[in-house]
């Protein structure tokens, strides 16, 4: 089953699920916040678990949630994710 985004769009609906969860907190953020290390972020546990759940749900696909914290930032995360969706777009 293909995902329902390109992985070429994932950097995207990163760039979203993360400013949206910061908006919650009257955070004012734009793509720079991938750059940001994750941990400096205003996020406790429950924040990444709604975040990585966000992102499963529009992206289409699981991940564990703890694989998040073995990237320093969001933008290093995407790559991941990529990789998760990549394959579903190369079967046909």
């Amino acid at each position: 089953m293909k995902s329902a985004v390109t992985p070429e769009q994932i950097h995207q609906v990163v760039v979203d699920v993360v400013t949206e969860k910061l908006s919650a907190y009257d955070e004012r953020a734009d793509e720079s916040v991938l750059d940001e290390p994750i941990a400096q972020l205003p996020f406790d546990s429950l924040d990444s678990l709604e975040v990585t759940h966000e992102l499963e749900r529009r992206l289409h696909l699981q991940t564990d949630a703890a694989v998040v914290a073995a990237f320093e930032t969001f933008r290093e995360y995407v790559p991941y994710l990529q990789s998760l969706v990549e394959p579903s777009w190369q079967q046909d």
